[in-house]
């Protein structure tokens, strides 16, 4: 029984007979790519048989019944894996019997998923262009080899290819699941709901563009382009003016064989990556953001190498930096201030300085009703504390009277960081409100940035006047932001 409803099969594996004849390790490619495909995808889905995989090694061009019951198979299955190389696209073969067969109904061409064990470029048909490209050879001094796991040099990037496709069509399979009524256990993932557009996935950073789409694909974002495989140039501006304007974020893997191919002495036209950051520019409100590899370009302008959206770091930073502008995005949007509201005013005090606070409170909100909205440190989980009210505030008030000048200075320093990663809502007005004991000249002297603060209040005796100050000065503000009447 398939995993997805409705079809017989869930993938229908489509390969040229020779590619699975004895080869020069004694591997049977296409059986033993099978074996290990159908235990990965095994232990990516909670279905307990795991997806069903048509995978038959019969002769069929031997008998006519036998070919129908093959093309059946493809009609009835929900993924079509083809396993690509000149030999599959050679003219009589049956494979390309069956992909026009799973190709019968238009909306089955999405549901293609292509594996190139050698380069098909020169005679890919019109139904493979625009296909994700799952490159199982790698380019040793410019020819093809077949990656495999009997190859010691690259055995583990095999590997590391193999579970990358298998999760591909794990995700695929619940989601054609999930929109046929199919129960499908789904974690909640943080960046579900965003579009992230993955630059081309140019030569000599392979490794690290399918490590960056797998971690996007693994917190839930949703990755660009669908396919990125043998479009002609109008093809891929037409693709490309669509998956722009679906992106939340933009994101490109520098590769150093593209950029030296795009030298300036170089009379080839621009290239993809080149072409998709200049279209992501004209939505300036979409973040881009660049990778390269340290010291390894030299040729691009100032702008590809050294622009504000670029990183030349580890990867793994890389990465951290990704998930927080996903996070960033995932947040809900603030709220715009509304001009008519009171003032909301926070004030910072250590616990000596607490009572004092409270008093400063019932003047602003009942005595004198400047405001209702005063709001005085936590005693508990003060940070957390510290960040919200600092997104609500009006006025920013630093109490200093009983508390150690030691927690001044601190959440001074503090406040002085948010404020400058533009973390704190812009106050109007910021204080140190000073009150009894009189402090030694080093209590006196703060380390911390005072700027533009306001010094209100007195060592000598305690006043809530300066609240009043403060109201004051709020109330100049206000009135010098009012547009200018003439007469």
């Amino acid at each position: 029984m398939a995993y997805v409803p409705g079809f017989d099969w869930d993938i229908f594996l489509s390969y040229p007979r020779e590619t699975d004849q004895r080869d020069s390790y004694d591997l049977e490619w296409v059986s033993e790519f099978h074996r290990i495909l159908e235990k990965e995808l095994k232990e990516r889905t909670s279905d307990q048989s795991g997806p069903a995989i048509y995978f038959d090694r019969r002769n069929f061009g031997a008998a006519d019944h036998l070919e129908d019951e093959l093309l059946e198979a493809v009609r009835k299955s929900a993924l079509f894996l083809a396993i690509l190389s000149p030999r599959y696209l050679a003219p009589g073969k049956f494979t390309m019997r069956e992909l026009d067969v799973f190709c019968e109904h238009s909306e089955r061409r999405k549901r293609i998923i292509g594996l190139e064990l050698l380069p098909i470029e020169d005679e890919c048909p019109p139904t493979l262009r625009g296909l994700k490209s799952n490159k199982f050879y790698v380019m040793d001094e410019g020819r093809p080899i077949k990656l495999t796991p009997k190859w010691q040099t690259h055995r583990d990037e095999y590997y590391r290819k193999l579970q990358i496709l298998a999760q591909d069509l794990r995700d695929l399979l619940k989601t054609m699941r999930a929109s046929a009524g199919g129960a499908v256990e789904e974690a909640k993932r943080p960046f579900t709901g965003k579009t992230v557009l993955l630059g081309p996935r140019g030569d000599d950073v392979e490794g690290e563009w399918e490590e960056v789409r797998a971690t996007l694909i693994d917190f839930g974002a949703t990755v660009l382009p669908e396919g990125d495989n043998h479009l002609d140039a109008g093809e891929f501006a037409e693709q490309l003016t669509r998956d722009v304007a679906r992106a939340d974020l933009i994101v490109q893997l520098l590769s150093p064989v593209d950029e030296f191919n795009q030298r300036p002495s170089s009379t080839d036209p621009p290239s993809p990556a080149q072409l998709q950051y200049l279209a992501a520019r004209s939505r300036s409100e979409l973040p881009v953001l660049q990778w390269r590899k340290p010291s390894k370009l030299k040729y691009w302008n100032k702008e590809f190498l050294e622009g504000p959206y670029v990183l030349a770091s580890g990867l793994e930073e890389f990465k951290r930096e990704i998930k927080k502008v996903l996070t960033a995005l995932s947040e809900p949007p603030r709220k715009k201030p509304d001009p008519t509201a009171a003032p909301y005013v926070y004030i910072t005090a250590d616990d000596p300085d607490v009572s004092l606070a409270l008093e400063l409170k019932e003047i602003a909100e009942v005595k004198s009703k400047f405001t209702d909205q005063c709001g005085i440190m936590a005693r508990e989980q003060r940070m957390e504390n510290f960040l919200e009210q600092l997104e609500l505030a009006d006025v920013v008030v630093f109490l200093y009277g009983a508390g150690e000048p030691k927690f001044i200075d601190n959440w001074l320093y503090t406040y002085s960081r948010l404020k400058a990663k533009g973390k704190t809502k812009p106050p109007q007005i910021e204080v140190l409100y000073r009150a009894p004991p009189r402090k030694t000249e080093m209590e006196h002297k703060l380390r911390a940035p005072l700027g533009a603060f306001m010094r209100i209040g007195s060592e000598e005796a305690f006043s809530s006047d300066g609240m009043q100050e403060i109201f004051n000065e709020l109330q100049k503000k206000k009135k010098a932001m009012e547009p200018a009447h003439f007469l």
